[in-house]
């Protein structure tokens, strides 16, 4: 590889080699309804250009592992919380693939009702179908506004029909 990469860079082409990266997370969700529903965030102290942001919590996929079992791992890792007994109510939202300069991450984006009161742990927002995830501009990361207003979208059109 390195040697196509050198061959490439006499030529004056560009080779932007990134790390793939997968990583699953998860929306816990409550009280969803026909104008909108809550989903838990925590606080990220990990220092770095996401700290103070509220996310969701999980991680990276270690090898061997599938991401439904990443998910559960992380969760409980993160919020301290077995969510094992949930692993057949855990739904796989969608798979959401971004750049960055160095990296290709694909997300596995799980969602399950919680109507545990994590609120020592994190917050709870309030989204409206109709606003999505705007006002939250600044508090999370920006790539999670996609996964929300996509949820959004989801859950206005399906809540009555998937078990929430």
């Amino acid at each position: 590889m390195c040697i196509i990469r050198a061959c490439f860079q006499r030529l004056g082409i560009l080779v932007v080699m990134r790390k793939k990266i997968q990583v699953s997370i998860l929306i816990a969700l409550r009280n969803v309804d026909n104008s909108g529903f809550e989903m838990w965030t925590q606080t990220r102290l990990e220092e770095g250009p996401l700290y103070g942001k509220h996310e969701f919590p999980g991680g990276k996929i270690e090898v061997g592992e599938t991401p439904l079992d990443a998910v559960i791992r992380e969760f409980h890792e993160e919020v301290g919380l077995n969510i094992e007994n949930k692993r057949d109510e855990l739904k796989l939202f969608k798979l959401h693939q971004y750049l960055t300069e160095h990296k290709e991450i694909t997300l596995y984006v799980f969602m399950v009702k919680l109507n545990l009161d994590l609120l020592d742990l994190g917050i709870w927002y309030r989204v409206d179908y109709q606003a999505k995830s705007q006002y939250l501009k600044g508090k999370i990361p920006e790539i999670n506004h996609d996964i929300i207003d996509d949820l959004a979208l989801y859950l206005e059109k399906n809540f009555s029909y998937i078990g929430f």
